[in-house]
């Protein structure tokens, strides 16, 4: 059972609505009786050094044994070069975060084999509070993993068992290429999502995916929400672009409308 855990804010500052969604979460939290670590650097702005310093913080504390990054935006893959990687490898314990999350993530799995979570927790907080308070205390205290287990329709092959997912917000995983923290996707199923992008941009993030050669690595792919593309052209949109890219490879596609930017969305382990 997880009976504490810290919140941190890695990326952009906190907006006035995501601040009251805070302070709403952690009386949520510990009404259930969970202790809740809240960094010291969680709403106004800040230096990539002091957060990656303020995250380092929660991984040396020996009582906390999840962390959630309650931000998203832009800023969070500058804290990944003021991070002690042999201390958070000694120290494992899953990173929870979502959109601009993404970065931070598998740039630390890349670099350290930490899991982590595709998952916004002020959605504990939203407009879907009743069910996702619910599945995510029951994840915390171990009753079942529902909040984890994303109904995935299959649109070609099946995955193979026992496969890790790596990925998320497809334009946040690209801001690791080229750089240290790029992690290995070498039978790995790659996750992809995003908010902004219509079909020109989402395009061009693709195409470059696949000038990197990484539709030549992965064993599987999950496409979870695209949130102006579904919405402009709907959610066969990214699925007829995704089958023209991967047409002449034998690489499993799923879909699922319950991993995004929704507050009603499900979480997803990474590594």
């Amino acid at each position: 059972m997880i009976s504490k855990i810290a919140l941190v804010a890695c990326s952009n500052p906190l907006s006035e609505k995501k601040q009251r969604e805070l302070e709403q979460l952690i009386w949520i939290l510990e009404k259930q009786g969970i202790i809740v670590k809240k960094s010291y650097l969680i709403t106004g702005p800040s230096e990539p050094e002091e957060r990656g310093a303020a995250l380092m913080e929660c991984y040396m504390d020996r009582q906390v044994q999840m962390i959630f990054d309650i931000s998203g935006g832009d800023l969070c893959n500058g804290v990944l070069s003021y991070l002690d990687y042999d201390k958070i490898r000694k120290n494992p314990k899953p990173l929870a975060g979502y959109s601009d999350l993404t970065a931070l993530i598998n740039g630390i799995y890349a670099k350290t084999g930490n899991q982590g979570m595709l998952y916004q927790i002020l959605n504990v907080a939203g407009s879907d509070r009743e069910r996702q308070s619910q599945a995510f205390i029951d994840y915390l205290k171990e009753k079942n993993k529902s909040l984890c287990q994303p109904e995935v329709t299959m649109l070609k092959g099946d995955f193979p068992r026992g496969e890790k997912v790596l990925g998320g917000n497809i334009r946040c995983l690209l801001k690791l290429a080229g750089t240290p923290f790029w992690p290995d996707f070498r039978q790995k199923v790659l996750l992809l999502e995003s908010q902004s992008g219509g079909r020109e941009r989402i395009q061009a993030f693709l195409d470059q995916m696949e000038q990197m050669g990484i539709f030549d690595e992965i064993s599987g792919m999950i496409l979870g929400t695209f949130s102006q593309l579904d919405r402009e052209e709907g959610p066969n949109a990214i699925e007829q672009m995704v089958w023209k890219v991967l047409e002449h490879r034998e690489i499993p596609i799923g879909r699922t409308m319950e991993i995004g930017h929704g507050q009603d969305s499900k979480g997803m382990i990474l590594g």
